[in-house]
């Protein structure tokens, strides 16, 4: 659970960011990849928000910067409401069309709103530290 709720902002806390980080932005990339493959359409620009901020937010991470946790929790919420709005249609496309590809992409993106979920969390969790919250709170171990 102390990943989920970290304690300490260390290394180890950017080292699990990092990884997710490459996750989101891995699935990000590959989803819009094969959304543009598939059919392209000018709504698929809307899917370049996850893929340049997971870029943006790594970059910070690689040079040791951080930004504002209130910013990148903000930020990976908007990336999940973008990737929850297109799943089910996604699933739902491809069985209608028995499409193995749209299937595809709708397991990419759902990877996606999970790196992007759990990187939402952890920096709320870090905003709320930083605002004095929480320190008199016992987490399950």
């Amino acid at each position: 659970m102390s990943w989920l709720f970290p304690q300490d902002f260390g290394d180890e806390y950017r080292q699990q960011a990092r990884t997710l980080r490459i996750v989101a932005l891995a699935c990000c990339f590959l989803g819009l990849l094969f959304l543009s493959l598939h059919r392209w359409s000018s709504k698929n620009l809307a899917y370049l928000f996850p893929v340049i901020w997971s870029l943006v937010d790594g970059a910070f991470i690689a040079q040791q910067k951080t930004i504002h946790p209130l910013i990148r929790s903000v930020c990976d919420l908007l990336s999940v409401f973008l990737f929850i709005i297109v799943i089910p249609i996604m699933f739902a496309v491809g069985l209608l069309f028995f499409s193995l590809l749209t299937m595809l992409m709708g397991w990419v993106f759902t990877v996606a709103a999970c790196a992007h979920g759990m990187l939402c969390f952890r920096a709320g969790v870090e905003f709320w530290r930083r605002l004095g919250f929480g320190g008199n709170v016992q987490l399950p171990v």
